[in-house]
């Protein structure tokens, strides 16, 4: 976990480092949810990886939110790398490239999907827009989304 005093927090005692607020300001940080259960501050990671959400656990330190965010946005970059090399076929890449992604992604981090609580949910576009969008169950597998979203 890295130390994010140099990154602009301020200097009112040690746990203003890892206040929200100090970082993300009134808007709010793309990707980190903010929310206060009895009292206490928590942080859920989120963001999409084409139609494939990617959440963490529920985390109290910031600092390990916004690491975990770091992580789960090397990911989303390393598949839209595979989408991108993929012309004239599906816009998605395949399964296997995004479970090997996510796997060397992980291991170069030192991470396991176990340790960082991490699960998916599909983004269920329809053809006709007055249905709009859903979203899946959570998804303890990146298999099992894989599969959900071909469905």
């Amino acid at each position: 976990s890295s130390d994010l005093s140099d990154r602009g927090g301020s200097s009112k005692g040690p746990d203003s480092r890892n206040d929200f607020r100090t970082y993300a300001g009134d808007r709010g940080f793309r990707g980190i949810a903010n929310t206060k259960i009895k009292g206490v501050s928590v942080y859920d990671v989120q963001l999409f990886a084409n139609t494939i959400m990617l959440c963490s656990r529920r985390l109290r330190d910031f600092s390990l939110a916004l690491d975990t965010l770091v992580v789960l946005t090397a990911v989303k970059q390393e598949i839209q790398q595979c989408d991108a090399r993929r012309t004239g076929e599906s816009l998605d890449a395949t399964s296997e490239q995004v479970e090997t992604v996510l796997a060397k992604s992980l291991a170069e981090n030192s991470l396991t999907s176990e340790s960082l609580g991490l699960v998916f949910k599909v983004d269920i576009r329809f053809k006709w827009s007055w249905l709009g969008n859903m979203t899946s169950p959570t998804l303890h597998s990146i298999r099992s989304a894989l599969q959900a979203r071909h469905v």
